[in-house]
């Protein structure tokens, strides 16, 4: 069974995690969330990702991941 993921997140460090999360076999990424959608829009391409939100709320309420990474800045986790 695979665990539901979603990554917070569309810049760098973003796309490193979207890698390596794609490598496992047993993750799902259901979703990539960044206030930019272009960015994260462009991201999702990139690794196949199915939904794409710009924010935090809807992206939890919609694609209901089991478990979230949080890629951004650590000025914006608050």
């Amino acid at each position: 069974m695979s665990v539901r993921t979603a990554v917070v997140g569309a810049g760098i460090m973003g796309d490193v995690h979207l890698k390596q999360l794609n490598s496992i076999q047993d993750i799902d990424v259901v979703a990539l969330m960044d206030p930019n959608e272009e960015n994260a829009t462009t991201l999702s391409t990139k690794h196949d990702v199915e939904g794409v939100f710009g924010d935090m709320e809807t992206m939890l309420a919609v694609a209901r991941p089991e478990y979230v990474i949080v890629a951004s800045p650590p000025r914006f986790h608050a």
